[in-house]
C-alpha cells in the first residue's frame, strides 16, 4: 500500500511512500461517512495544495520478462515491459541495461511494451530493467536505482566451441600422421 492514513476522528495524516514524477499534482481532501471505491470519487476538497515531485526517482519500477536468458550471439532477443498499475493514458518506457536507460518506447492506453535487441553481440550481455514515467525524458537521464524486478541476459559466442573442435580435429590428424610415418620407419 503506498498510502498510509494516520491520525484520530479530526485529523488525519497521509504518507504516500515510494514517490516519483507521476505523483506529482493537485492534491486535496474530502470525506464521506459512508465508503466509497476511489475511482468513484469525482469532488475535491476546498484547500488544493499543489506536489511537484523532482531529484533522482524521475522513473517508477516495471515488470520485465524474455522468452529467455541466453542467447546465441547475432540472434534477436525480444523483452516485454508490463505496468501493473493504473496509470494516465500516455506513458514513456525505458528498457535499462545495468541501471542506465538504453532504449525508450511511448505508448498510448497500453500497460506493456515490447522491445527487440537485434543481432546482439557479446556487450549486450548485462542485467536488463524497466522503467516508465508520465514525463518524457531523454534516455541519458534514465537510471534504474532500484533495478527490483531485473533479468540477465547472457550472449554467448559459439565460435571457441567451433575453433575447440577444429584444433582437436587438427590434433587428431597430426597424431594419425605421425603414426603411419612411424608405422612406415619400422616396418
Amino acid at each position: 500500500m503506498r498510502i498510509k492514513a494516520l491520525g484520530n476522528e479530526n485529523q488525519h495524516i497521509f504518507i504516500l511512500r515510494n514517490v516519483s514524477v507521476l505523483d506529482s499534482g493537485n492534491y486535496s481532501c474530502v470525506y464521506s461517512l459512508y465508503k466509497h471505491f476511489p475511482k468513484k470519487v469525482t469532488v475535491s476538497g476546498y484547500n488544493t495544495i499543489q506536489v511537484q515531485v523532482t531529484g533522482i526517482h524521475l522513473v517508477k519500477s516495471a515488470v520485465i520478462q524474455s522468452g529467455r536468458s541466453t542467447v546465441r550471439k547475432g540472434e534477436d532477443i525480444g523483452l516485454t515491459c508490463s505496468i501493473s498499475e493504473s496509470e494516465p493514458q500516455l506513458l514513456y518506457i525505458y528498457i535499462c541495461k545495468d541501471g542506465l536507460g538504453k532504449t525508450p518506447r511511448t505508448v498510448y492506453n497500453q500497460s506493456y511494451a515490447h522491445f527487440s535487441i537485434k543481432n546482439v553481440s557479446l556487450e549486450d550481455s548485462g542485467v536488463y530493467s524497466c522503467v516508465y514515467s508520465a514525463q518524457k525524458y531523454d534516455v541519458s537521464e534514465i537510471i534504474d536505482t532500484e533495478r527490483g524486478n531485473s533479468i540477465l541476459i547472457k550472449v554467448f559466442d559459439p565460435q571457441w566451441q567451433i575453433n575447440l573442435t577444429r584444433l582437436i580435429c587438427s590434433f587428431g590428424v597430426v597424431m594419425l600422421a605421425c603414426l603411419i610415418m612411424v608405422y612406415d620407419v619400422c616396418f
